[in-house]
Parts: structure tokens; sequence; C-alpha cells
């Protein structure tokens, strides 16, 4: 059994008694997994991008503007997906209820990344008050 505090980020005093069963630890490994692939489908679009302002879109095929367009549908939608997994992660992960579930939906975006990575690094076995002593580079 873990503790899982947070007052910090979500203003709830009473830190969540979670335990680290199968489970959880393989969802905080397919999370972490997500979050990997997302990071490298990030990677790619910001390369294709790059491609794509050396060649004007006017030059483009109408078949290479399709997929230009079905590229950018495609990455809003992960990015979407992948915030809503960032968020469910949490919830699932410590069993937040309605009310809690609506502070997190407030929460700012690299906020959420950031304590969804401290969940899953506590789901594996990283230490607790470590990590709240040894804050992540982005707070």
């Amino acid at each position: 059994m873990v503790k899982i505090n947070l007052n910090k980020e979500l203003g709830i005093k009473k830190p969540f008694d979670v335990k680290r069963i199968n489970k959880r630890v393989e969802a905080a490994y397919s999370f972490q997994l997500e979050g990997a692939r997302f990071e490298l489908l990030v990677e790619e679009v910001q390369n294709r991008a790059k491609n794509i302002d050396e060649k004007a879109e006017a030059d483009m095929s109408e078949e290479e503007q399709k997929e230009l367009r079905d590229e950018v549908i495609n990455f809003y939608e992960k990015q979407r997906d992948h915030l809503r997994n960032m968020m469910n992660y949490i919830i699932e992960t410590v069993g937040l209820n309605k009310k809690q579930s609506e502070l997190l939906e407030e929460l700012e975006v690299d906020e959420t990344s950031v304590l969804a990575g401290k969940i899953a690094s506590i789901m594996m076995g990283a230490n607790p008050d470590e990590l709240e002593e040894n804050p992540s580079p982005e707070d």
C-alpha cells in the first residue's frame, strides 16, 4: 500500500491509500508506454512540419494535401486521446470521485502530465516522499 498525496495539485488534503496490485502497476507501465509513443508522434509531426515549410502547400499535389489534412486530424485526435488517457489514469488509479475528478479537469495540462507521471512513478516503486522532496524540473 502506498500513500498518494494530491494536496498540492488538487487541494485534496487526505492522502489516498492505493494498493500496488499487479493491475495498477501494469496500468502504470502501459501509461508510460503510451506517453513514450505520444512523444515519438510529436517528434514525427514536428519533423513533417519542417519539411512542409520547405515545400509550399500550394506546390503539393491533391493527394499530398489530403494526406496532410489527415495527418493533422489524426494528430489532434492523438493529443485529445493522450489528455483523456492521463486524466483517466489518475482517476482510476487513485479512485477519484466525481467532485475530485472535476478538480482534475481544472488543472493545467502540464500539471496533469506531471501528476500522472508522479502517480505512475509511485506505482512502479518510487518513494512518494522523495518525489515530494525532489519535484520535477517542470514544477
